[in-house]
């Protein structure tokens, strides 16, 4: 009898459709998204500047806070992704979103590659609804529909490349495939260092697909070790990195030891199980007082017997399946070693949780559902029917239930508003999240000048904020900070205290000094302003007390003390216009006539778009009858206005 064959189209270009198809149907809403949770990492005063700044890009921190003079991280590759889109389409957040969703559909369909070359023993059309579960899976809402997570995607992406050249080389033997391999081992580390992980990925999937060379394999896996530690090398070279900011909010286990950390393990491989198979919650934000820290909190959760189970069951089930069905031991094998890897236990993560994280580890999802539907298959012919179509039934209605609530959620991630909105109904007990919602909401009201959202709606979140964690000093700040925005001085005075309590920071005498000056108190003020000018740190706030201080210093006439202080921020801020103005401005006071034109000229030399300094020196010598010069900064500021 003549063997059936397939049509090409039906083998090679429909099951791609398919993929790019459900990828477009579950997250097209979020082209209609705009920028979101922490997009500002990406999208920053570097890349901003396009394909001009790329020399800047591979010998810069990924992420720098200037106020702080505080860099950390190295992501090149993520970095340049973003500013060839700038380069190419602008700024534009529907741009953004489409490029995430274009690099998922390269995934997802990369991956149904790959498992279909390695593992043709499951029928192709079992791994395409393998992987069009995978692509349902509500957990990767976070890396989607999350622009800053464009990171997560390109070192799968890359990682997966790894896996492509390793195939290669296997089944060819060309050398130059290993070399392929720690290249893009180099990229993968140079999106984001989760390629640590991806070992463990790699490992078992080059062993379950060719334990013979186990040499080979060796050398693959060396290549990609080696190019990973090659990028860590490299990037020491070219950045000087700091360290992130870690407080205890977002890192309760910063001087823990392992054993400390074991109910919070065993609490999170069962929290990830239920995010990635039973995801009824998902949250943009996990942490403190969400994920619990101490053994009577973690077992009083569900979560904690089910991650305790899983992590014993599991890789005994994999142990005992291996003979029987390699598809669902590797995908519980790659389960298992992912839920380990993040469970907090060796290195506590940012956070404790995160829905972006789990990315790779879902991979194992692939094979276990690829090596559960042939396992189906062999129930059908031995007739157990209700056992088929039963199993049948949870898997279909589990990933409609995924399907359905994936996108669903991208409406939540339209903005940063709605999804902290969103959420903060469930996460009433994380200080974290009502920090984030009420400075978002204090975002609004000062970007658009209004009190859109009220001061006891604001103040609300910060008291939620305080009360979940008394010693939250950031909650302390904003909340003093609200309070003189909405004009209540009187309600700013504990929170005040209490901040600078904790730290005497130029923050919080920032608000202390504004306090004052709502209060109208002006010497009280200038303290305030004073201290934090003689903290001698070249940042924002400094920069802001010295310009508060010369305006206070003015209104009292003491234009002598006011001229000490403009000299002292001129050589602390010489890139600055608004120090040369404040100097000029106090020479014009004192009759130092020349040298009050000096100074508005060099703050017009620093900063040549300022159509205010050319306006001041055309009315300065306007008013010293100096008719030509007038004349000439009039006729300059005329030009500008046009």
């Amino acid at each position: 009898m003549q063997k059936k064959t397939t049509h090409p189209f039906q083998a090679h270009i429909l099951p791609y459709l398919l993929l790019i198809v459900s990828v477009l149907f579950i997250y097209f809403p979020s082209f209609n998204n705009d920028y979101g949770f922490n997009d500002n990492y990406i999208f920053n005063e570097i890349t901003e500047k396009g394909l001009s700044a790329t020399g800047e890009i591979f010998t810069s921190p990924y992420r720098y806070i200037k106020s702080e003079n505080l860099g950390y991280g190295y992501r090149p590759i993520t970095s340049l992704s973003v500013a060839t889109e700038i380069s190419i389409f602008g700024k534009n957040p529907s741009v953004s979103h489409g490029i995430n969703i274009l690099l998922y559909i390269l995934v997802v369909c990369f991956l149904y590659h790959l498992v279909t070359r390695f593992f043709p023993s499951i029928k192709a059309r079992y791994w395409l609804l393998a992987i069009l579960f995978f692509v349902a899976l509500s957990i990767h809402t976070d890396v989607v529909c999350n622009i800053k997570s464009r990171d997560e995607l390109l070192c799968c992406f890359f990682i997966l490349c790894c896996l492509w050249a390793s195939y290669r080389y296997l089944n060819k033997q060309q050398f130059f495939y290993i070399l392929l391999v720690f290249f893009f081992s180099i990229l993968a580390a140079w999106s984001k260092p989760t390629n640590i992980f991806y070992i463990l990925i790699l490992t078992p999937i080059l062993f379950f697909y060719q334990r013979k060379s186990i040499v080979q394999n060796m050398l693959l896996i060396g290549s990609f070790i080696i190019g990973g530690i090659a990028a860590r090398v490299i990037s020491f070279q070219l950045v000087e990195l700091g360290r992130s900011p870690r407080p205890f909010i977002q890192f309760p286990f910063e001087s823990s030891t392992i054993l400390e950390r074991i109910p919070t393990a065993i609490y999170s491989i069962g929290k990830y199980l239920e995010l990635v198979f039973f995801p009824f919650q998902l949250s943009f934000y996990y942490g403190y007082n969400q994920v619990p820290i101490t053994w009577s909190d973690s077992m009083s959760s569900p979560f904690f017997y089910i991650g305790l189970l899983a992590a014993f069951l599991f890789p005994i089930l994999a142990f005992f399946l291996y003979k029987k069905n390699k598809m669902m031991s590797l995908g519980l094998v790659i389960l298992w070693l992912g839920c380990l890897f993040l469970s907090n236990l060796l290195k506590p993560g940012p956070g404790l949780i995160a829905e972006r994280f789990f990315l790779a580890p879902s991979i194992g999802v692939i094979f276990l559902l690829g090596g559960l539907f042939k396992e189906l298959e062999q129930f059908y012919n031995l007739k157990k029917q209700s056992l088929v179509w039963g199993l049948s039934f949870l898997i279909g209605g589990n990933f409609l239930y995924q399907a359905i609530k994936s996108y669903q959620r991208n409406f939540d991630w339209k903005d940063n508003i709605t999804l902290f909105q969103s959420d903060i109904g469930h996460l009433q007990n994380s200080a974290k999240a009502n920090l984030l919602l009420a400075d978002e909401m204090m975002y609004e009201n000062r970007q658009t000048n209004t009190q859109k959202y009220s001061f006891n709606k604001v103040a609300s979140h910060y008291k939620r904020s305080i009360e979940v964690y008394p010693d939250y000093d950031v909650a302390w700040i904003n909340y003093a900070f609200a309070c003189l925005y909405f004009k209540q001085p009187q309600q700013a005075k504990g929170p005040l205290d209490k901040a600078l309590a904790i730290e005497r920071s130029t923050a919080n005498l920032t608000n202390l000094a504004t306090y004052f000056q709502q209060m109208q108190q002006p010497q009280k003020e200038k303290a305030a302003w004073i201290e934090i000018i003689d903290k001698n740190e070249n940042d924002a706030p400094t920069l802001y007390a010295y310009t508060q201080l010369h305006n206070l210093l003015l209104k009292q006439q003491d234009y002598t003390l006011a001229q000490q202080y403009a000299q002292r921020s001129i050589k602390i801020f010489p890139n600055e216009s608004s120090v040369y103005d404040h100097m000029a401005k106090c020479c014009y006071a004192l009759e130092q006539y020349e040298e009050g034109m000096k100074n508005w000229k060099k703050a017009y030399q620093v900063n040549p778009q300022s159509k205010v300094m050319l306006y001041k020196l055309y009315k300065a010598y306007e008013s010293l009858q100096q008719l030509d010069s007038a004349q000439y900064y009039q006729k300059l500021h005329n030009q500008h206005r046009k």
